[in-house]
């Protein structure tokens, strides 16, 4: 078993005490780690006439993984480090809040993720999708679109007063809204397309709505992100 939150009792000669608490992102028990968020706060107690005895109790626990650092860095070890400087920031300044973006299973990309603690492992997803772009406009920028037919590919678009003709394209790879949700302002599906320039810089465009739906206005054109 590890401890996730320690309680450090310090008692005070003349029947008082003073309480040190510590929190971990994953379950710990070695002794150095405790030591190393206990110390700074320490230095913050008033010892009075001093201290005549300390009781160290574990608040909460859990299961700890087995960790063995061996030759060779692996991702456990990774994990392992991460979580101990986590740690030692978040218990040495209360303000901070550390946290890490893990896939989440929603429809839209920018709403794709979520935070999580910094040091647990994710889960992957149940679905991996297709090439994605690390790097996503926010929102997604309008542009204006050329298409032999008007539901089809785009061959050339205009973004930032810059046209780019369309060398090779991957698509469509369509994206329903999520209509069960309340939240969901996004009412129309996208069609997504990567694409490529004549400069060889990938694009991640989609065309939201459908030509032809009834009162609905005409489909618009937006990119989303940039590949590398």
């Amino acid at each position: 078993m590890g401890v996730t939150r320690i309680f450090l009792k310090l008692y005070r000669t003349y029947a008082s005490r003073a309480i040190v608490a510590a929190a971990l992102s994953l379950p710990s028990n070695y002794p150095l780690h405790l030591a190393r968020l206990l110390k700074p706060k320490l230095e913050t107690v008033d010892a009075g006439f001093g201290i005549d005895a300390m009781s160290l109790e574990a608040e909460s626990a859990a299961s700890l993984e087995p960790h063995d650092p061996g030759f060779l860095e692996s991702e456990a070890h990774f994990i392992h480090d991460f979580a101990e400087l986590a740690d030692r920031i978040a218990n040495r300044h209360s303000e901070a809040r550390m946290t890490r973006l893990e896939p989440a299973e929603r429809h839209l990309p920018e709403w794709a993720e979520k935070l999580s603690p910094p040091a647990l492992t994710p889960s992957p997803p149940a679905h991996l999708p297709s090439m994605r772009p690390l790097t996503l406009l926010d929102p997604p920028e309008r542009i204006e679109v050329m298409a032999e037919v008007p539901d089809g590919p785009p061959l050339r678009f205009k973004w930032r007063r810059l046209s780019h003709r369309i060398l090779r394209m991957e698509g469509p790879e369509r994206i329903a809204p999520e209509w069960w949700r309340e939240e969901e302002k996004v009412k129309r599906p996208r069609d997504y397309y990567i694409v490529e320039d004549e400069e060889g810089r990938r694009f991640w465009l989609f065309r939201e709505g459908i030509y032809g739906e009834p009162h609905s206005p005409a489909p618009g054109w937006f990119i989303h992100g940039l590949l590398a």
